[in-house]
């Protein structure tokens, strides 16, 4: 086999395993999701042992944090998002306006 027949090879090998892990990616992000109150939100765990960061986007605003374990991260992430669409302190509210 030539060099040229190798490398050609090695190609089509890559493309096919690309190809393939495009259906497989979009599975695995979907399982990270997850839902809180209608919003979104990520837990993935860190480079660290004991690093679980999590993420949440409300209103177009990104809010994001890290805990310990995995629980603590959810926990965490659920109490941003309620803290996000909890009414804010001395605005009247939009039914009375």
């Amino acid at each position: 086999m030539g060099v040229r027949h190798r490398i050609r090879l090695a190609l089509v090998t890559i493309r096919r395993l690309i190809a393939n892990w495009k259906p497989f990616f979009k599975i695995y992000k979907a399982r990270q999701m997850m839902e809180y109150r209608g919003i979104e939100y990520a837990v993935v765990q860190g480079l660290g042992r004991h690093l679980w960061k999590w993420s949440a986007s409300v209103a177009d605003v990104v809010i994001k944090g890290q805990a310990h374990s995995k629980s603590a991260a959810v926990a965490e992430a659920e109490k941003a998002i309620d803290r996000a669409l909890a009414p804010k302190k001395g605005t009247a509210p939009d039914n009375l306006v």
